[in-house]
């Protein structure tokens, strides 16, 4: 399924007629299930009128046995078709399903900083199931029984067209009512959508946080803070189900009326003569069977309101424009690593009054190993963001090797580059699968010498299962230390051009510092590296240090060279420096 589909398709009921090509084949089995039953009210009349008036005991056996092969060849005819359609409608959602998560995949950071990961996890699971249920109930109720339910008025109109026009009279008042609960119905069911989105982001972040909170020993906090949510959600879900019993209870009091003015009439008719005995039993046999489509569209309206919202809400997600807005498709056969900032502007879309960098202009060389320093808030981070294509600037330009960073192929860019994080994400899965996310082709052996290099394969080894070691979800059963070096193995593997370290080692002890600083020597080597970092020493070896405060450059130069000037570095390493321990002299 493409978005374009999704754009042509302004409801669900449009999306799945939009598969009508597909389901050709499960459409003529089920008409054909239908006509094979057709003929069982006119069996019942001739049953009635000819075999009982006459006494014709072996006629009445051979029309019931025509009537059972009828109703065999109808449930294998139906089945078939229903299987047919349910493939189809199995595919649609597969491919819906897919669609969202590649969408989820580009959407800009100024759209994800908005919104809750609960909220996209909604749409990804409870949006695309309630879409499935409602193509679920038109495939194998709706369609079929609107079959029936024509195929029947057909049969009833040539057994007695006099109260046949009746039935037709009555039954567009069901269609007036449905469309009186249109907009309630719908305006419920988005309401409940809301709330279990809220909910559902809410529910996401708290469980997400779960350690930190019952270290903390706060486990009443998230309880406190969902009662809210929790309450708007049981109010939605009670709106909506008065709204449904309303609306449920109408239409049983409409159908059941319809069934006595049609049973009234009837009677009536025989009473006058102007209808046989064997015509009204056929037509009250064949009433259900009208009566059906009504009650199927009763019960079906409850998914497609549900169904109808969730289905706006996915398409809202497919024609969002906070999408990455990078349309270039060069790629560099050299690929050298410089990187130029020129004039650049920023600020977040969260908090577009507060520009972050301010008339930026940097220019860093390939090769070279920058490291950005200064307080929190001073745009460090904001840089390698931008240097990744995170955000796009506001104004001003970011070049790599002299090409507008707009103009390349960000795929391919991002893959030339790798990033080290203080908060290392590893996957569920074992040690090698996390290893291999940066190099799905690599050999084992390119692995082990990533992770050799990296200082990891000895801790490695020391599980029982070795490389095929498990992790939990964000590596949960590692060290920090332990992550951060399986982290630098897979940058290792992937042989970037540029390497971003980001605050790399800061959380760590002494001894999984050195060993990660071991392990840093090595990936730096030949290649342009950005560093961002809060403790000096770690960037003494930088070829240049630029320090950063309020959006703006305030001095640059080697370690050396700012430790002399009389500037924001001295001051900012002098503040960081430890003081050196004094030993107390024993009193004489």
């Amino acid at each position: 399924m493409s978005i374009a589909e999704l754009d042509k398709s302004n409801t669900v009921i449009s999306y799945f007629f939009k598969y009508s090509k597909q389901m050709r084949l499960g459409m003529f089995l089920i008409l054909c299930r239908v006509m094979v039953v057709a003929p069982i009210p006119w069996i019942f009349k001739i049953i009635i009128d000819q075999n009982v008036a006459s006494g014709d005991v072996a006629g009445i056996f051979v029309f019931v046995f025509v009537a059972i092969g009828l109703l065999l060849l109808h449930y294998a005819l139906g089945v078939a078709g229903v299987k047919n359609i349910g493939m189809v409608t199995a595919g649609m959602i597969r491919d819906m399903r897919t669609m969202v998560f590649n969408r989820m995949q580009f959407l800009s950071f100024g759209y994800l900083d908005k919104n809750a990961t609960g909220k996209l996890i909604a749409k990804y699971t409870i949006d695309t199931q309630k879409v499935q249920d409602t193509l679920v109930v038109v495939s194998e109720k709706v369609v079929p029984d609107m079959f029936y339910g024509i195929a029947t008025l057909l049969v009833l109109i040539s057994l007695d067209w006099q109260l046949s026009i009746v039935v037709l009279l009555i039954i567009p008042v069901y269609f007036l009512l449905r469309l009186y609960f249109w907009e309630m119905l719908k305006n419920s069911h988005n309401e409940v959508k809301v709330a279990q989105e809220n909910l559902t982001g809410k529910v996401s972040e708290l469980i997400s946080a779960l350690r930190f909170l019952r270290s903390m020993g706060e486990e009443e906090k998230p309880e406190q803070r969902l009662r809210q949510d929790n309450d708007d959600l049981a109010l939605a879900n009670y709106e909506m189900l008065g709204t449904k019993t309303v609306f449920w209870t109408t239409m049983f009091v409409v159908t059941q009326v319809l069934s006595l003015v049609i049973v009234s009439g009837g009677a009536y008719l025989v009473i006058t003569g102007s209808m046989s005995i064997g015509t009204l039993v056929a037509y009250l046999a064949a009433l259900p069977i009208l009566l059906l489509p009504i009650d199927t569209l009763t019960v079906f309206s409850d998914f497609y309101y549900r169904g109808e919202v969730s289905y706006q809400s996915i398409r809202e997600l497919a024609n969002s424009d906070y999408v990455e807005n990078w349309n270039g498709k060069k790629t560099l056969k050299s690929f050298k690593g410089e990187i130029h900032f020129e004039d650049v502007n920023f600020c977040y879309p969260t908090k577009p009054d507060e520009r972050v960098l301010k008339s930026f202009t940097l220019r860093i060389k390939a090769g070279e190993s920058v490291a950005l320093v200064g307080a929190s808030g001073s745009g460090k981070s904001t840089i390698t963001n931008l240097i990744l294509g995170l955000y796009d600037v506001e104004t001003g330009s970011i070049e790599i090797d002299g090409v507008p960073l707009s103009q390349l192929s960000m795929s391919w860019f991002r893959q030339q580059c790798a990033i080290v994080m203080q908060d290392t994400i590893l996957l569920s899965g074992s040690i090698m699968d996390n290893l291999r996310f940066a190099k799905e082709n690599a050999t084992d052996e390119e692995v082990f010498e990533a992770a050799r290099a990296a200082n990891a394969e000895d801790f490695i080894l020391k599980f029982t299962d070795g490389y095929q070691t498990i992790v939990g979800e964000r590596g949960h059963g590692l060290s920090g230390g332990q992550r951060q070096r399986i982290s630098i193995a897979r940058a290792i593997l992937r042989d970037p051009r540029i390497l971003i370290l980001d605050e790399a080692t800061s959380a760590l002890d002494n001894e999984s510092e050195f060993l990660i600083q071991q392990a840093l020597e090595e990936i730096t080597r030949n290649r342009t590296v950005i560093t961002i970092a809060h403790r000096l020493t770690t960037v003494r070896s930088a070829d240049r240090i630029v320090v950063l405060g309020d959006g703006q450059i305030l001095e640059q130069g080697t370690f050396e060279e700012l430790a002399e000037n009389n500037g924001y570095f001295k001051r900012l390493n002098e503040v960081k420096a430890p003081k050196p321990a004094v030993k107390e002299l024993d009193p004489v």
